[in-house]
């Protein structure tokens, strides 16, 4: 009903002249686009064609084609190597190139150059599960390591979001769309006037009700064979047959929530930005059958409180950026934000906690002469964590880190205290122009937090540009994080032991050709040595799990022409070898190669192919169409073997892991298959209809999702959604 009223409003809206404009590059020619000047990759900026790192670009114009429903399925969608899985104990997790993270916090999400990460627990939490989309101008998506430029965390990769402002948007533009068999209903407006002589405003609200998807439309995929705690016959790679929760329901029943505004005056530009977001979560596969493969004293599936997590933020933000002359260049940075982590298991309430964070950036850029550029300056971060969360106000906040240390009156979780940190930071960037063609990027930054010893996070990169048809790129990175907050203090408290550090070193080398201005095509091998930081159970928290040497290639293809654009890549992420693992099936869950199960990486597809394709036979009309195809999960497989071998943790609990033996979906496909199209009824008013996960109408496999530390899947629902948009 919330949605027909949406809808209702919108059809009924006072027509006024349309004058909303987008200066996107949306439009460009490939030839044309590389070209652009971008902020993305460097300090100082480059053209796109030679940022010394591999980037994807997603336009406002991508976003709106796709029809993409949040940003994890828009950026699996357009981004090579790219993917994400469901999770029992969080929220969806984003994997880049082979790595992908037991908590989701090895890449950084950035909103106008501010980092969005939780720095407590939770990682790159916010933002991504939101249905509104239609504030973002463009986002700038790296993959491979990042922290010479963007800071400890970027490890595998940067989500570089860009909103509209009132320079870049004008006029007034109401959105609703209505989802039906994964149910979700939204409602968007957005507005860019200018304000006086001088300034910009940018306003924009968003709002959502997420009903999920049923056990008909999104089953349950269970990987074991036994019977519920009714009796009810179980069977692996079959749906769940009792009934469980709605799957991507909204956390706690509150509607997510996006609201954003922007002032930009000349240099200047002041922002404000609430986000409220959150879903439900699949339930692990041990509360849901008997032993051996289940818990001793489950109960029955419908008495269990729904597993989920929530997040809200508020975010503020102000930039400055001033040419003093010819050769200097000033920019400063600061900004505030509140972030609050709720997380709730089948037994209550787990986590739930706030951190609130100030930053201040300042740099400067010295044209020293035509063929050398000098970007240096300072950060400062300051966070105040262990705070009571703002969801359950005058509840002390708690975290299941520390129910060993301070646990809560029913010993369900832990009290977590209250600390601070302050983060100190150096970075520069030299750029040289060795000959006309050839240019030499160097970057330093180095980190220091008063719970951790100096971070150095270095890069050089080669850019050569024979042509302007074509472009070479080695580039050689290290990337480095810290634990998270909650860890660091822990140890402090604990033990006073020092931080542990993981570190990414990483080569590259690129190549980029362009057939005109209508077609390209790409080439990129990498190679990265990487000291991972995850989680070890049989010690209750993450530390150093082992080293893993991974290497790769991606192929990526593009055309474009007035009426017709097409994306093509294929991803391969192999691993090449493990050492120093962590020993046992809790030490770590990133490959079973040390315990002599085969050779590749758990929770990843060895191969990944996307294709994306637009049409517009016409004027008024244009087609969609997106195929992510995941060709076998050979490091799964393997894992749950060895789990299989194993049976139990050492307090004798079932794992997870477990699988029917019988049961092998890791060596079949999974493809995603989404169409749409959209049609401009007059110059106000555009609609847009598009399906998504329609392969499972004929397969329903083809539509699984695995679940992380699990041998059990949720399917995505074959579902459709109807999008109609007014200009004024």
């Amino acid at each position: 009903m919330f949605g027909i009223c949406l809808l209702a409003c919108l059809c009924a809206a006072a027509a006024a002249e349309p004058s909303a404009t987008e200066k996107t590059v949306s439009q460009m020619s490939l030839e044309e686009l590389v070209d652009v000047q971008v902020g993305v990759g460097t300090l100082a900026g480059a053209e796109l064609r030679e940022v010394p790192a591999s980037v994807t670009t997603i336009t406002s114009r991508d976003i709106r084609e796709s029809g993409a429903r949040n940003l994890n399925e828009l950026l699996e969608i357009y981004v090579p190597n790219m993917l994400y899985l469901r999770h029992n104990w969080e929220s969806d997790h984003i994997g880049i190139r082979g790595i992908i993270g037991d908590v989701d916090n090895k890449f950084l999400v950035l909103v106008n150059g501010r980092v969005m990460n939780n720095s407590v627990q939770a990682g790159a939490i916010s933002e991504r599960d939101l249905t509104m989309l239609g504030d973002i101008q463009e986002i700038h998506v790296i993959r491979g390591p990042g922290s010479a430029v963007y800071g400890a965390g970027a490890l595998i990769g940067v989500i570089d979001i860009r909103t509209f402002n009132g320079t870049t948007f004008t006029g007034t533009e109401v959105t609703a769309r209505a989802g039906e068999f994964e149910e979700f209903y939204e409602a968007e407006i957005k507005s860019g006037f200018k304000w006086g002589d001088k300034a910009h405003v940018f306003l924009y609200a968003g709002i959502s009700d997420l009903a999920g998807a049923n056990n008909a439309d999104a089953p349950y995929i269970i990987g074991i064979s036994s019977t519920t705690v009714n009796g009810t016959p179980v069977v692996a790679g079959h749906p769940f047959p009792e009934a469980l929760p709605e799957d991507r329901h909204m956390h706690h029943g509150v509607p997510p929530l996006k609201l954003h505004a922007e002032l930009t005056l000349d240099d200047f530009s002041l922002w404000a930005r609430y986000t409220r977001g959150g879903e439900t979560l699949p339930i692990e596969q041990r509360w849901l059958v008997n032993p051996p493969a289940g818990w001793d004293g489950n109960p029955p599936a419908n008495t269990f409180q729904v597993p989920g997590v929530g997040d809200q933020q508020l975010s503020l933000g102000a930039d400055y950026k001033r040419e003093i002359n010819d050769q200097w260049d000033i920019s400063g940075r600061a900004g505030f934000s509140i972030d609050d982590y709720i997380r709730n298991g089948t037994d209550g309430l787990v986590d739930a906690n706030r951190e609130d964070i100030y930053t201040a950036r300042l740099l400067a850029t010295w044209k020293a002469n035509r063929k050398n550029t000098l970007t240096f300056g300072f950060e400062f971060m300051h966070g105040e964590y262990g705070l009571p969360t703002l969801s359950y106000p005058g509840a002390p906040a708690r975290s299941v880190t520390w129910v060993g240390v301070h646990p809560t009156p029913d010993g369900a979780t832990g009290l977590m205290p209250r600390w601070s940190s302050d983060t100190f930071s150096f970075l520069a960037e030299d750029r040289w122009d060795l000959v006309d063609k050839l240019s030499l990027f160097t970057d330093l930054r180095v980190d220091k937090n008063n719970q951790t010893d100096y971070l150095f996070s270095p890069r050089a990169a080669l850019v050569y540009s024979p042509s302007s048809r074509d472009s070479f790129k080695l580039i050689l990175s290290q990337a480095v994080k810290s634990d998270v907050a909650e860890t660091l203090e822990f140890q402090r408290e604990t033990s006073g032991a020092t931080d542990d550090t993981e570190t990414l070193r990483a080569a590259e080398l690129s190549y980029d050709h362009f057939f005109g201005e209508h077609f390209s095509v790409g080439l990129n091998g990498f190679f990265n040595d990487f000291k991972i930081i995850g989680w070890n159970d049989s010690e209750n928290r993450s530390q150093p799990v082992g080293d893993a040497d991974v290497a790769g290639v991606e192929l990526e293809a593009a055309y474009q022409s007035k009426t017709f654009r097409l994306g093509l890549s294929h991803g391969i992420s192999q691993l090449i070898d493990f050492r120093n693992s962590a020993q046992g099936i809790e030490g770590q869950a990133i490959s079973s190669q040390p315990y002599g199960f085969g050779h590749d990486l758990n929770h990843w597809s060895t191969h990944i192919t996307k294709l994306h394709f637009s049409y517009q036979p016409v004027s008024k009309l244009s087609f969609f169409g997106s195929l992510r195809v995941f060709w076998g999960w050979p490091g799964y497989k393997a894992y749950t073997d060895y789990a299989n071998s194993v049976g139990t943790d050492s307090s004798g609990d079932p794992l997870e892991f477990l699988r029917d033996p019988k049961y092998n979906p890791y060596d079949k496909i999974q493809a995603r298959l989404n169409l749409g199209a959209t049609y401009d009824v007059n110059k106000h008013l555009a609609v847009g209809v598009h399906g998504y996960n329609l392969l499972g109408l004929f397969d329903s496999h083809l539509n699984d999702r695995f679940i992380m530390f699990s041998s059990s899947a949720q399917q995505d629902a074959p579902a459709l959604a109807v999008t109609l948009s007014y200009k004024f």
